[in-house]
């Protein structure tokens, strides 16, 4: 609740409580926090932040041999795929991101977003279109706008204004 508020002080606090006599499974979730809150208190830039966040779930994940059969495998993957992102390691990005869609066999809205971020930043405009056009997330401003701009890049200018014009009439851009 205490992160729910944006209140780390107090979220550290608990979880530094619950640390001393907790199980396993608590304190992989209290890493995944801690490392969360340290990147969004943070003096640093984003990409070194990100970078920081990132080795450390990489730390936890060998710390508890995080696997795929863990109830928290998928939170600490899509942190990893954000954070690899925020770092702009665009192949990395990817990499991940595929790989989670590949062991789950299905997506997520954060890791869609990623992977498609990932190869419009490498130029690969189709492959990114690809991504987004059959997507199930219709009503996220963020992957429509990355869809609009990959078309754009692919000179469909009527197919990206619809969704560029659609976006501005919701007032989310």
């Amino acid at each position: 609740d205490a992160f729910e508020i944006k209140d780390y002080k107090k979220s550290l606090d608990y979880f530094k409580n619950s640390e001393k006599d907790s199980s396993v499974n608590l304190q992989i979730i209290s890493d995944l926090y801690k490392t969360e809150i340290e990147f969004l208190s943070s003096k640093s830039g984003v990409q070194e932040s990100a970078s920081n966040a990132y080795t450390k779930l990489l730390s936890s994940i060998k710390k508890y041999n995080i696997e795929p059969l863990n109830p928290y495998y998928d939170d600490y993957q899509i942190s990893l795929i954000r954070y690899s992102g925020l770092m702009e390691d665009w192949d990395n990005t990817y990499k991940i991101a595929t790989q989670f869609f590949e062991q789950k066999n299905k997506t997520n809205k954060s890791t869609l977003y990623w992977a498609a971020l990932s190869l419009y930043k490498k130029n690969d405009f189709i492959g990114a279109c690809n991504l987004l056009k059959d997507n199930n997330y219709k009503d996220d401003s963020e992957i429509q706008f990355l869809y609009a701009q990959c078309l754009a890049k692919l000179g469909k200018s009527s197919e990206a204004d619809k969704i560029f014009y659609s976006l501005a009439q919701k007032q989310l851009l």
